[in-house]
């Protein structure tokens, strides 16, 4: 059975429609920080978490090259450009729905590829990422604010007791 295929894409940078110009997008990794644990009676390390998240990156592709991504370059701290990646989720079994990936981040590397005429030219964009959302079918499933330190997976905030704990 076909299930949960990405059909189609379009992205907004900055609120900028994107459409036939996106060629690629590598989403960010979410993955946890961990530390090695043993204590007396155990027979080998396991991993813990630390109660936090490692540093996200994601990346997309243009066909051809536009100023006005080029422009958002910045290097001043936290000024972060809003990124938006909709998606055609499909199947057999719930026809088409919507996947959405909603992040904030800077731009930290501009690679514009090889030059060759008659060839196509693309813009590759890589950017860290201080908050991302991802929802499908207008369900959110997981929102990660740094800055704010909110983690949420399935409607649970998960440093809610965290915050608490120190008085956040």
């Amino acid at each position: 059975m076909i299930t949960n295929k990405l059909t189609n894409m379009s992205l907004f940078v900055d609120g900028r429609g994107y459409l036939g110009q996106a060629a690629e997008l590598t989403p960010p990794k979410i993955v946890q920080q961990t530390m090695d644990y043993v204590a007396g009676g155990m027979p080998g390390v396991i991993k813990i978490s630390k109660g936090l998240l490692e540093a996200m990156e994601a990346e997309f592709t243009l066909n051809g090259y536009d100023a006005n991504i080029l422009k958002l370059f910045n290097v001043e701290p936290c000024a972060y450009v809003p990124f938006v990646f909709r998606g055609a989720l499909s199947d057999c079994e719930n026809g088409t729905r919507p996947i959405v990936l909603t992040m904030r981040g800077q731009i930290q590397e501009i690679d514009m590829g090889t030059w060759k005429p008659g060839d196509d030219n693309t813009l590759k964009i890589k950017m860290n990422v201080a908050y991302y959302m991802q929802e499908i079918a207008g369900e959110s499933i997981m929102e990660v604010d740094y800055e704010n330190m909110i983690f949420i997976v399935n409607g649970k905030d998960q440093l809610a007791a965290t915050r608490a704990a120190l008085g956040i």
